[in-house]
């Protein structure tokens, strides 16, 4: 919706607000964990799975919306324009109209979360510290590797299975992905 929003209005203030947003993609996670942390805490969910699914979920809004918004720059005005003639407004356009069309964009911004939340070790490494039973395999493959030897040949079958669900899952929305990038760069 924000990138809708930032695709098809003007409003004063717009370049800053995209500059300050644009500079969050750059911040590591090192830098934010802190409050990051403090705030999951605060919440109570700290130690659980919930933990980790809304902070890589926040983290990915940003690097979406710009995708949405390039995306939706695309696709032409003449459609937003026959549905305001038709009595539509802002959201009913959105809603029935151009989310309908974003479905390669929705299958992209998807891939790109569910592959950064698969490969996240920071993430999941901080909340779940004190509950090993709920690492994921990155974390868990970390425990291979010991301070004076390391079990190279569990680390290398473990690096395939945790490649092999991102693979097939590349393979099906292959073409949902390559359509949804394409539509957001052309101009």
């Amino acid at each position: 919706m924000a990138g809708y929003v930032l695709a098809r209005t003007d409003f004063p203030g717009k370049e800053i607000w995209l500059g300050l947003v644009g500079v969050t993609l750059f911040l590591p996670h090192g830098y934010t964990i802190i409050p990051v942390f403090d705030l999951i805490q605060r919440l109570h969910l700290l130690n659980t799975l919930w933990s980790v699914v809304i902070v890589q979920s926040a983290g990915g809004m940003v690097f979406g919306t710009f995708l949405f918004m390039g995306y939706f720059t695309t696709i032409d005005r003449g459609l937003e324009d026959a549905a305001r003639v038709d009595g539509a407004n802002f959201h009913q356009i959105f809603w029935r109209i151009m989310l309908p069309l974003s479905g390669p964009m929705l299958a992209t911004v998807g891939l790109f979360a569910c592959i950064n939340a698969w490969n996240s070790f920071f993430i999941p490494l901080v909340f779940t510290l004190s509950r090993p039973e709920l690492h994921t395999l990155s974390v868990g493959m970390f425990n291979f590797i010991g301070q004076n030897s390391t079990a190279w040949t569990l680390v290398c079958a473990g690096s395939v299975i945790t490649l092999l669900p991102i693979v097939l899952i590349f393979v099906v929305l292959q073409r949902f992905f390559i359509n949804g990038l394409a539509g957001a760069v052309k101009q």
